[in-house]
């Protein structure tokens, strides 16, 4: 499985911002493997469902254009290197 390393997700619906938990640990085990990671995780704003397959993919990663505003906001660095 392709994990992304940018640390945010973006629910789409309502714009909220999430950091994905246990990114590292993640990389660690799931980068090359077989595995599909199984679950879902839900917007605390909108109650919107994700797959966590998809949020650790990069399927809805903090987009690009968002990353200056947002580490200015909150100080958190945006991608792991």
């Amino acid at each position: 499985m392709k994990v992304s390393r940018v640390r945010f997700w973006l629910c789409k619906p309502c714009k909220g911002v999430y950091k994905k938990e246990q990114l590292e640990l993640r990389i660690q085990m799931y980068e090359g493997a077989d595995t599909v990671v199984m679950g879902t995780l839900e917007c605390a704003r909108c109650h919107a469902v994700y797959q966590v397959a998809d949020i650790y993919s990069g399927m809805h990663d903090l987009p690009r254009e968002n990353w200056r505003e947002f580490q200015s906001a909150t100080g958190e660095q945006i991608e792991l290197v």
